[in-house]
């Protein structure tokens, strides 16, 4: 069974994708959230390891990701480069390459930042932009963390 290891703050995109995977895979998940409350509400369930972790941590960060097969980020913070550079030295240390990035920062230089970098150092990356789409078979709007969850599943199946 593969590892999907889930950096994030833990927004509703993230708790929408994490109830899809465990309803419509049989991933493993390791969930490296900057949210206490959304790792304590994941802490008990058996397919998820649950960190209250901060991605500026390297060292924490590499030790928990040692384990996954497959890293998804979702980094809009302050500082979107240092998080890429902590996140592309803690998948070399934990011999991990390949990175799902979704894009939710509205900071262009910090994100073209943040895909030179992993450009520059060979990280397998697709970028995922979340929006609005229509699902064409039900007549409804589905939610971008609905699309995000999708995209997700899709990819690491592929």
């Amino acid at each position: 069974m593969s590892t999907l290891m889930i950096i994030a703050s833990g927004s509703s995109i993230e708790e929408v994708l994490i109830e899809q995977i465990l309803k419509r895979t049989q991933l493993k998940l390791i969930l490296y959230l900057g949210n206490k409350k959304m790792v304590e509400k994941y802490q008990d369930n058996e397919r998820i390891t649950a960190i209250d972790g901060n991605v500026l941590k390297t060292q924490a960060l590499t030790k928990a990701m040692k384990s996954a097969d497959i890293i998804f980020a979702d980094i809009h913070g302050i500082d979107m480069g240092a998080e890429t550079k902590s996140i592309i030295v803690a998948m070399d240390q934990s011999r991990n390459n390949r990175l799902i990035l979704l894009n939710t920062s509205k900071k262009t230089d910090s994100l073209n930042e943040s895909i030179h970098l992993l450009n520059r150092f060979g990280i397998d990356h697709t970028e995922i932009q979340p929006q609005l789409t229509s699902n064409q078979a039900e007549g409804l709007k589905a939610t971008s963390s609905d699309v995000v969850a999708d995209q997700v599943i899709q990819l690491i199946s592929e």
